[in-house]
């Protein structure tokens, strides 16, 4: 069991951005989020509807920081990986699956990597129940 807090720490860290981000994927179906780092050269990270996407405009703006919430278009958002070219900018979009995704692996590869892999029969039962409790979860929302 060596290095065994700074696993726990690096696990809860990552896992607090994974569900930082599931919050912030439930909240993109009713509100539009931008933040913006306002540089010489303007970058922008925004979240509608299941999607991120950033954009890079190679044009001056105000220093500081902006952040802006407004209610979701529900529009023409795209749920899916882009790219898109309009003049001189650059958009990038992706769903929010991606980044929870990456993060909650994140989180949980410390444990992976340790080579002894030994559960008390509480754990055990925590993820049974949990693993039965999503199949039900699925199987409910299927009907």
């Amino acid at each position: 069991m060596k290095h065994r807090k700074r696993r726990i720490a690096w696990s809860v860290a990552w896992g607090i951005v994974a569900v930082l981000l599931v919050a912030l994927w439930v909240r993109s179906y009713w509100w539009l989020d931008d933040v913006s780092p306002a540089y010489p050269r303007q970058f922008s990270i925004d979240s509608e509807t299941g999607c991120l996407w950033g954009d890079w405009c190679p044009y001056e703006a105000a220093h500081g920081w902006n952040l802006t919430a407004s209610p979701a278009q529900n529009g023409d958002v795209q749920r899916q990986f882009f790219t898109t070219f309009i003049d001189d900018a650059v958009i990038i979009g992706f769903p929010h699956w991606v980044p929870v995704f990456f993060f909650a692996t994140f989180a949980g590869m410390p444990w992976l990597l340790e080579r002894r892999w030994r559960f008390s029969l509480r754990s055990l039962l925590i993820a049974t129940t949990l693993i039965a409790v999503g199949l039900g979860l699925i199987v409910w929302l299927a009907t």
